[in-house]
């Protein structure tokens, strides 16, 4: 009786974990490119184009990691892996985009799990 009451337990946990995720990702999935470009996404979509191609032909010239050096740059690495695997044309922020709203998406279960730990489950 106890092992079945853990497991409805854990299974309706999972339950609401992805329920969450799945609600969270499609307010942000929903219409993703209506707004247009923003002013920040050249930025960091670009430099990350530039640094994964540095990498891939291996230059290393620091004259070629000069665009965008003033934000920090494990965002633009991510972003410039995605495009490449996405195969992302110029102004094709689709991909990245989708990135974006799949970690948005995670932090709305990280603070879930913050609001259970810290609180109780009602809060998270």
């Amino acid at each position: 009786m106890k092992i079945w009451l853990l497991e409805n337990k854990i299974s309706g946990n999972l339950l609401l974990i992805a329920a969450l995720f799945l609600v969270a990702l499609s307010f942000r999935l929903w219409d993703i490119n209506a707004t247009g470009r923003t002013w920040d996404e050249n930025a960091y979509f670009n430099a990350g184009k530039i640094y994964i191609n540095n990498i891939l032909t291996h230059n290393f010239n620091p004259d070629a990691w000069r665009y965008n050096r003033a934000h920090p740059p494990i965002a633009k690495y991510i972003y410039g892996i995605v495009n490449y695997f996405a195969k992302a044309e110029a102004h094709d922020y689709t991909a990245s985009r989708v990135l974006s709203a799949v970690m948005g998406a995670l932090i709305c279960l990280i603070v879930y799990f913050a609001g259970r730990e810290f609180f109780e489950r009602r809060v998270g």
